[in-house]
């Protein structure tokens, strides 16, 4: 029996390809980079980080106020401001991994382009990390501005330091820099005076042990001509039995 291939209602069975199992996925559950790749998505914007911030705490305040909850309103307002400090430290933490894996990374060039890409890899990875620190500090931040206006006083953490790293602009580092050189500027000539009468102290002391180590083997050379003298002496005593003085 001959099959009509010109059949429009004829429609061989088809299997699904890698490309459409792929964009399949991306309409499902979109873009999912690996751990090892830069997450191309945006950040979220300073006001959405705020008004969430700011949902959150009305959403606590309204609904424990005015219960039998309400002691505990302070606790889990300043919990809600420690764990967004808490992910700005493993953040930090995994920044700090980074910085570790670039310095290895530099020490294994060779100039091939597997150690060049993997480096690059890195890089993009570091300036990703740096970024979700410092929104991550924006969070923190925003929420201890939330839980002292509701609560009348300032959020500290139980252990360690509140850093905040946005802080670090290029002006401030240029500012720290110009700083750093004019502190070397200044006490450069002092270093200098230092320097040279160190150099002074030095020299007398070898001087003083040059001395110090002759006087010390001419007293030894003396002790020596001492004894023996003496021993002449007692010698020729006992031979000629007169006294000491007169042998």
């Amino acid at each position: 029996m001959a099959t009509d291939r010109d059949d429009t209602d004829f429609e061989p069975p088809h299997t699904s390809s890698s490309t459409d199992h792929v964009l399949a996925e991306l309409q499902l559950y979109g873009h999912r980079p690996f751990h090892d790749e830069p997450d191309p998505r945006p950040l979220p914007e300073a006001n959405a980080i705020g008004g969430a911030v700011a949902d959150i705490f009305d959403a606590l305040i309204a609904t424990l106020r005015d219960t039998r909850l309400e002691p505990d309103l302070e606790d889990l307002l300043w919990s809600t401001v420690n764990l967004f400090h808490r992910a700005a430290d493993r953040v930090q933490r995994e920044l700090d991994g980074n910085e570790d894996a670039q310095k290895r990374s530099q020490n294994q060039q060779d100039g091939s382009e597997i150690r060049s890409v993997e480096l690059e890899r890195l890089i993009a990875e570091g300036l990703t990390l740096i970024e979700r620190r410092n929104s991550m500090e924006l969070f923190r931040d925003l929420a201890a501005d939330q839980f002292e206006h509701h609560t009348g006083s300032a959020w500290r953490p139980r252990s360690g330091s509140m850093v905040n790293h946005r802080t670090l602009t290029a002006a401030m580092i240029d500012s720290r820099d110009f700083l750093a050189t004019k502190r070397r500027t200044e006490t450069e000539p002092l270093r200098r005076r230092v320097s040279a009468a160190l150099l002074q102290c030095r020299k007398y002391v070898r001087s003083q042990k040059r001395v110090c180590s002759r006087w010390r083997s001419m007293r030894f050379h003396c002790s020596l001509y001492v004894a023996g003298h003496i021993k002449r002496i007692m010698w020729r005593h006992a031979i000629c039995g007169a006294p000491a003085d007169r042998c």
